[in-house]
């Protein structure tokens, strides 16, 4: 009874802050919602909701502070932000196959997650995929996403859609969806399941979702680790590059 209980009013809070309308809740409402979600959700909304953007805020402001922008093109730099940066595209994949799974609450929604025409592309987000970025500051409001420069193709994409776009939302934001594939959006993007799409999601899913969020969440906290070492080691080199053997986890 205490979990069943605490698991309602968690929602509920939820459901006031993000969805007044109860017509936005798929498949019966939200009661429906509720009588599926397990404490695996909960844990899964946890992590994907307070915990991710408290984790993301910190280790972005802190990356910015302590990160030596003149070694971001170094060897070293360069080549422990590639591998960040292949594990991240891992975990996002895992996270947008969990959303493809359940679509149809998404498509639904259509896209309230995407309101506001903020850039949603965060320093850490530039950093690791393009080290050579010129967009330093904490938020991006001039130029194009990353991900222009890494695909030219999707320049081409951008003015196809520029008839589709959602008034009020996100720049990336269509008709359609995202425009940008998975493994260019923002690691928020990525990570963000509201309470709709998270009682979608089995409880085996929920706890899949949740260890990825929690990876890419780790991966934040190791780019502060890596933009402190930037700026105190003079001649930062990492273990693997030492040895020639793999770089272990701490």
């Amino acid at each position: 009874m205490p979990l069943k209980r605490a698991r309602s009013q968690f929602l509920r809070l939820w459901e006031r802050r993000s969805r007044p309308d109860l017509g936005h809740w798929p498949g019966g409402g939200m009661e429906a919602c509720l009588s599926r979600t397990t404490g695996s959700h909960l844990l899964f909304l946890l992590y994907t909701r307070p915990l991710f953007r408290i984790n993301e805020i910190a280790c972005n402001h802190l990356m910015r502070v302590f990160m030596d922008r003149r070694k971001l093109s170094s060897l070293p730099i360069a080549a422990e932000l590639a591998r960040l940066n292949a594990e991240r595209v891992s975990l996002q994949g895992v996270l947008s196959r969990l959303g493809d799974r359940h679509g149809h609450v998404c498509a639904e929604c259509k896209g309230k997650c995407c309101k506001g025409t903020r850039e949603r592309d965060s320093f850490i987000d530039r950093v690791v995929q393009d080290p050579e970025t010129e967009h330093l500051k904490a938020r991006r409001t001039v130029g194009q996403p990353v991900a222009f420069k890494l695909r030219p193709h999707l320049v081409e994409i951008d003015l196809q859609n520029a008839g589709h776009r959602v008034c009020g939302g996100c720049a990336m934001l269509t008709t359609k969806g995202c425009q940008l594939p998975y493994d260019l959006r923002p690691i928020q993007c990525a990570s963000y399941f509201c309470t709709a799409a998270a009682s979608a999601l089995t409880a085996g899913e929920a706890r899949e979702g949740m260890r990825a969020v929690r990876g890419l969440m780790r991966i934040q906290r190791r780019c502060v680790r890596l933009a402190i070492h930037s700026r105190f080691i003079r001649d930062f080199r990492h273990p693997a590059h030492k040895t020639g053997e793999p770089a272990k986890r701490r």
